[in-house]
């Protein structure tokens, strides 16, 4: 009975990590998209800010 007591928490213990470590996966994903997007803003913003470096994009 003991085994049965035990095997039922260690299932608990292994669903609530499992959860937060899918939360946390989630979460990271969010923050590098935030990241990345906002470097690419930063970049057309300077780009746009020096008209002369748009140029390049005539040629093509």
């Amino acid at each position: 009975m003991l085994e049965k007591e035990n095997s039922k928490i260690i299932q608990e213990i292994t669903n609530l990590v499992n959860e937060v470590k899918s939360n946390l996966s989630s979460e990271i994903n969010k923050s590098i998209i935030y990241v990345y997007w906002n470097i690419g803003k930063i970049i057309v913003s300077n780009e746009n800010e020096f008209n002369n470096r748009l140029e390049y994009g005539k040629e093509v």
